[in-house]
């Protein structure tokens, strides 16, 4: 894995929660809706184009593997993915669970807002103590 921002941004050595030849599955500081994750190409690129064919399929199983923790971990319904990148230009995809009814997880009530209309991306940043919950409860899902 190259050295990059990115990496350090979201924390990844502490909040990686999976990764795999191509990708590192990270727990977000802000949580969208519970379980919101960042998954980040390992290799230093700025544009979905230029994903390897290894890389594309790659990323197929690392949404299906999310998404079955996500499910598993808190209850999951569906899933967006977004590829912002207007401030980070190394190649992420934010990943957000959501969920039509309110998850009870670690004493709070968790609740996507905006379902089934489109996440705001304006959320607080969540304690690192709760991140680490998080982590742990993706990481025990697998």
């Amino acid at each position: 894995m190259e050295s990059d921002d990115i990496f350090e941004k979201f924390d990844a050595e502490q909040m990686k929660v999976f990764e795999t030849n191509f990708w590192m599955v990270v727990v977000r500081h802000k949580q969208i809706t519970l379980g919101s994750c960042v998954a980040i190409c390992k290799r230093q690129i700025s544009s979905f184009s230029d994903l390897s064919a290894d890389e594309c399929e790659d990323l197929q199983r690392v949404y299906s593997k999310y998404e079955g923790l996500c499910g598993r971990a808190f209850g999951a319904k569906q899933f967006n993915y977004l590829a912002l990148m207007m401030k980070d230009p190394h190649l992420h995809f934010h990943m957000i669970p959501r969920y039509p009814e309110g998850v009870h997880f670690e004493g709070e009530d968790w609740r996507d807002e905006s379902y089934p209309k489109l996440v705001s991306m304006k959320h607080p940043l969540v304690d690192i103590e709760v991140r680490k919950k998080i982590r742990s409860a993706l990481a025990e899902a697998i």
